[in-house]
């Protein structure tokens, strides 16, 4: 995550720092917080819920979401709030999997990338036994994204920014990226997308199905829908699991496929 305030991260202030060899916050001043908090760690059966917090840098506070559908894939909401009023550049960054450079053993080699239309994500082909594996992270549309290729010492991987530039915020007010991360075999088409019902909130869709409801904190239009009580949550068609920092919670769901249902009416509209 690149944070900028008040300025860009090309400005000559910043020159020599390299954001696409950092994985998690790029240090841009002298000064910032040097840990993440670890706020919620779940381990459940089928889910996992995790939030880190890296606080007081650059004007914001950083929250990272990180919801595991054991099995199946990874959904992400990263949330970037405003401490300060201000005008600031925010950019997140994901990377693909590393293939290697040279005669480096452990690497995997890519085929092939490419962006999605409409700002949706990109995917890239690696090559996996037995068969090549199409990897795709997914957004719901509303930043604008470019891709560079990420140069280590012994291997390369692809970055996707997403990018939200000139963003004036007051004081509690923020801006979030909802991402997915997922895989098919080579040869099979993808049939995922995801869309935004709020800015802590995000629908997948199988096709026209909902499939997974996810979020770290529900607005009043989903509240009407199913009321949740966690401060993260992920809804399956069979499962709804919660956690907050002193609990955590999985439970078979009968009204899981309505409430899916009546979600994606809000996606609609």
């Amino acid at each position: 995550m690149v944070i900028v305030k008040d300025g860009h991260v090309d400005d000559e202030k910043w020159k020599g720092d390299k954001p696409w060899e950092f994985t998690w916050w790029l240090p841009l001043a002298d000064t910032g917080p040097s840990y993440a908090a670890r706020e919620i760690v779940a381990d459940l059966p089928k889910t996992g819920l995790t939030r880190t917090s890296l606080r007081e840098y650059q004007g914001c506070d950083w929250n990272r979401h990180i919801f595991w559908l054991k099995g199946d894939c990874f959904a992400l909401i990263d949330e970037v709030v405003a401490r300060e009023p201000g005008t600031y550049y925010i950019e997140s960054n994901l990377k693909t999997a590393p293939y290697a450079r040279g005669s480096y053993p452990r690497g995997l080699a890519p085929r092939a990338r490419e962006l999605l239309e409409g700002n949706r994500g990109m995917s890239q082909a690696i090559d996996t036994k037995p068969d090549a594996t199409n990897l795709y992270i997914l957004t719901d549309g509303s930043s604008t994204i470019t891709t560079d290729e990420a140069e280590h010492q012994y291997i390369n991987a692809v970055m996707m920014r997403q990018v939200h530039e000139g963003v004036e915020l007051q004081a509690g007010e923020r801006v979030t990226f909802i991402n997915l991360l997922c895989g098919e075999r080579d040869g099979e088409a993808l049939n995922r997308r995801v869309e935004r019902i709020s800015p802590t909130e995000g629908l997948v869709f199988e096709g026209e199905t909902p499939v997974v409801y996810f979020g770290c904190g529900q607005s009043d239009a989903t509240r009407a829908v199913l009321s949740i009580d966690g401060a993260m949550f992920v809804l399956n068609r069979a499962t709804l699991a919660t956690a907050d920092p002193a609990r955590e919670t999985e439970l078979e769901s009968n009204q899981a496929r309505g409430a899916l249902a009546g979600l994606a009416d809000l996606v609609a509209r």
